[in-house]
């Protein structure tokens, strides 16, 4: 059982080392896209309910402008979900290997 457990740990070695640099890639294209998502989306919102206000006419494509909008806002947050969940997981292997 012990010379299982010292194989495994040898085999998640690399394992570890990928998972760490995907979470650290990760967290550059999320802090550097965040700002430009932000941006995005803030725009997307403001003509959205500009042409809600002034183009009674047109408002379902208002209310569609403004799921894109969310849509475009919740990516980033999306993102930085999955960073923590291979960050804890990464902590978690982490773990074993000391165990």
């Amino acid at each position: 059982m012990k010379l299982f457990k010292v194989g495994v740990k040898i085999v998640l070695l690399p394992v570890i080392l990928a998972m760490t640099l995907l979470q650290w890639i990760g967290i550059i294209v999320t802090s550097c896209s965040r700002m430009f998502m932000n941006l995005i989306s803030g725009l997307l919102f403001t003509v959205a309910v500009i042409g809600y206000l002034f183009n009674p006419g047109i408002r379902w494509h208002a209310v569609n402008i403004m799921v894109l909008a969310f849509a475009v806002f919740i990516l980033p947050h999306l993102a930085k979900w999955m960073i923590y969940r291979i960050t804890d997981l990464n902590l978690s292997m982490r773990k074993f290997i000391r165990s």
